[in-house]
């Protein structure tokens, strides 16, 4: 997060505890980060992303499905409408890839691309026809989406985080280029003269694709995004707990050399705790591992545990020395 982000989620929260009389709690917060982090926006633009990629991953299907049935040897053979079921698209060009044995090569790839077709048409369904409206953590939502089994609707639900989004959009770029790609080489090889000319008339074949993948900050991470707030937070609330010990040091003592007393004392204690804790949760080192990490997160804590109380005592001492 940003300074000036995280002011504003400093802004919010105040501005809630005045409304409520009461610290925000877990859900409120929540809308707080997902307003300064501007969520919404970040999923209508992954969703309107992937829905126009999407688009042009099925055009280069249909392209090269409507290529094939044109080939005298698939005379006999029906080309699915594009309006068909993604199933029968795929199975089309399956078949008729292998029914060409000049196409040998190109079939290789025909079953990984069926793969990431069906992998993909079902996120792009559910973030698409979903609804996408329940927020759980920062960063992820819950789709809802109708399914009819019989005469029966039943709701289906399934969570998604927002990187899982992205990567989706990301992903699908790179399949409509190499869709785009195997009807541009399966052109070449069954019309070798018209490819030279139509290849070069559809903008998408070109070496700088119309839509490029999104942006990489976009599609690095809502998650670890949540986990800077949320780390944040936990700054601004450990400078907090020894600001306020700092007021007291300051408006306490009689002299500058009792605040700075008062002040080491107290950032001994909180560099023991915060050794303690880490030690209870595992997160320290272990009996075999040497001595430093903990001595250096010891170092760590008391440092800026002692600037903070510090700084804020010896500014409060100022303003009672002046006052006084």
């Amino acid at each position: 997060m940003t300074v000036r982000q995280r002011v504003r989620v400093i802004r919010l929260m105040g501005k809630k505890f005045q409304q409520t009389h009461r610290p925000p709690n877990e859900i409120e917060f929540r809308e707080i980060l997902a307003q300064v982090l501007n969520e919404t926006d970040i999923v209508l633009r992954a969703v309107g992303g992937l829905t126009i990629t999407w688009a042009g991953v099925e055009m280069f299907l249909d392209y090269t499905n409507g290529l094939l049935a044109l080939n005298p040897a698939l005379a006999a053979t029906k080309l699915p409408r594009t309006t068909a079921p993604l199933e029968q698209k795929t199975q089309f060009l399956a078949n008729c890839f292998g029914m060409l044995p000049e196409l040998a090569a190109l079939h290789e790839k025909i079953p990984d691309l069926i793969i990431e077709l069906e992998r993909l048409q079902t996120i792009r369904n559910d973030v698409v026809h979903g609804v996408a409206t329940e927020r759980t953590p920062v960063g992820v939502r819950k789709v809802v989406r109708l399914k009819a089994e019989g005469r029966f609707l039943n709701e289906t639900y399934k969570t998604y985080s927002l990187p899982e989004i992205t990567n989706a959009w990301g992903d699908a770029v790179k399949l409509r280029d190499k869709l785009a790609s195997l009807f541009a080489d399966t052109l070449r090889i069954l019309d070798p003269d018209r490819a030279k000319q139509f290849v070069t008339e559809i903008p998408s074949l070109s070496t700088t694709p119309p839509l490029q993948s999104p942006p990489t900050a976009m599609v690095a991470d809502g998650e670890q995004q949540a986990h800077r707030v949320q780390r944040g937070r936990a700054w601004t609330i450990f400078l907090s707990i020894n600001g306020f010990p700092g007021l007291f040091f300051g408006a306490a003592n009689e002299s500058w050399f009792g605040v700075i007393v008062a002040s080491l004392v107290w950032s001994i204690l909180v560099g023991l705790c915060r050794v303690f804790v880490g030690l209870r949760s595992g997160r320290a080192s272990e009996s075999n591992t040497p001595r430093s990490p903990t001595i250096t997160r010891f170092i760590f804590w008391w440092s800026i545990s002692f600037v903070t109380s510090l700084i804020v005592g010896s500014f409060t001492y100022a303003i009672r020395a002046v006052l006084g």
